[in-house]
């Protein structure tokens, strides 16, 4: 398993939460609240420092209304996350 790849899903993830919370103006506690878990933990998550169950990807998605797939990075062909930047200068 690539642990490289799962490290830079977690960064991509986390990175989309706090993007969704920023836009819609919630509070970090009241996500975590959500997701059942801390704020501390949320913002680990969030910098892409810690792994992120998927039941609380789950949870992230409902609270914020979007479909799952949102928290789905491109995946280039040889296997590894796109950044936002290689998305932004291909488009």
């Amino acid at each position: 398993m690539n642990l490289d790849l799962l490290d830079e899903y977690d960064l991509f993830v986390g990175a989309k939460i706090r993007e969704l919370r920023r836009e819609r103006g919630i509070s970090p506690v009241d996500v975590a609240a959500y997701m059942l878990t801390s704020r501390q933990q949320l913002l680990r998550y969030e910098k892409g420092k810690n792994r992120i169950p998927i039941a609380r990807v789950i949870l992230a998605a409902e609270r914020f209304g979007v479909p799952l797939a949102v928290f789905t990075p491109p995946i280039k062909l040889q296997g590894q996350v796109e950044t936002e930047a290689e998305i932004e200068s291909a488009g």
